[in-house]
């Protein structure tokens, strides 16, 4: 028995009626757990890298430690982790939150001396200071 298609019932239109499930992975305890993760190494990678602070590229370095010990960590899900969110997003935010409530990094990301100082000239503006008489304190010694 051959059906052609203008015996088949008409469809109905269910685009409408389609619902994507809902992410709800940055409402979950393992997201927050992973932003405390991210946040210790970056507390570790500052406190175990102080002479870093100078390099001019701080930022790159930091962040490039983080995502290293992400993956270090997390080589098994890393891949899939990487899918459901944006692990640098996440990365740089946290970089971002963690200098706003303890340190900033270098004030400009391209900090240079414009020119050779003056060593004779500051000198002689020390001396000058030094001359200077100063104030009685006015508090008990």
């Amino acid at each position: 028995m051959r059906i052609c298609s203008t015996d088949l019932p008409i469809l109905k239109d269910i685009v409408k009626d389609i619902k994507a499930p809902r992410d709800n992975f940055h409402e979950t305890n393992d997201f927050h757990d992973l932003k405390e993760t991210i946040w210790i190494f970056i507390e570790d990678f500052i406190n175990n890298n102080v002479e870093l602070y100078k390099d001019k590229h701080f930022d790159e370095l930091i962040r490039a430690s983080v995502y290293e010990s992400m993956y270090c960590c997390y080589y098994d899900i890393f891949n899939e982790l990487e899918l459901k969110i944006d692990i640098d997003n996440i990365i740089d935010e946290l970089i971002q939150t963690y200098f706003i409530i303890h340190h900033n990094p270098r004030s400009y990301p391209n900090t240079f001396v414009h020119h050779k100082p003056d060593i004779e000239r500051i000198d002689r503006l020390l001396e000058y200071f030094k001359t200077q008489e100063q104030p009685e304190q006015k508090t008990d010694a």
